[in-house]
């Protein structure tokens, strides 16, 4: 019975993927500090003050910080879950097609990740905090990308296998 093949990941791909996800780590990083450390968009706050009590602004305030950590949080949990698969992937388990199609789904929806709100939104975001998000935006997609560009090179190397073990097995080629 034919078995099919599956991949351990290689040296090379292994630190393709520990250096863009050390790279996505401190945009994320500087993302979710900018708003703590060098502010919101003053358009936005002058906006908020004008409609709004103090007590009012707090709470949206204290809303948008909370939002930014729990979407931080929940973002650093995903790239650690795919640190720790990655690494079990270089020499315990083994890589198939479902791999790379989950994980290249989960870092085509980081892209869209510092923009999920809309306008109103990124209306609060500084200049400086709109294209560090670009940037991590960026670097999903270049994760995608790679991981898709491994995908192909799976599925070559799964053609090679089948071939040879239909050489072996039935004593001839097609």
């Amino acid at each position: 019975m034919y078995q099919k093949y599956k991949t351990n990941i290689n040296k090379q791909q292994f630190y393709i993927f520990i250096s863009l996800i050390a790279l996505l780590s401190v945009a994320l990083l500087i993302w979710v500090l900018i708003p703590f450390g060098y502010g919101i968009n003053e358009e936005f706050v002058k906006k908020i003050e004008s409609k709004n009590n103090e007590e009012e602004i707090s709470k949206l305030v204290s809303q948008l910080a909370m939002k930014t950590i729990i979407s931080y949080i929940a973002n650093s949990f995903v790239i650690v879950f795919f640190l720790v698969y990655i690494l079990l992937l270089k020499n315990k388990i083994k890589a198939g097609y479902l791999f790379f199609i989950i994980w290249i789904l989960v870092f085509i929806t980081f892209v869209g990740m510092p923009f999920y709100g809309g306008s109103a939104q990124t209306s609060q975001y500084t200049k400086f905090q709109f294209w560090v998000g670009i940037f991590a935006s960026f670097l999903s997609g270049v994760m995608a990308m790679t991981l898709f560009v491994f995908m192909l090179k799976y599925h070559i190397d799964r053609k090679f296998h089948y071939y040879e073990w239909y050489k072996i097995h039935k004593g001839r080629s097609r």
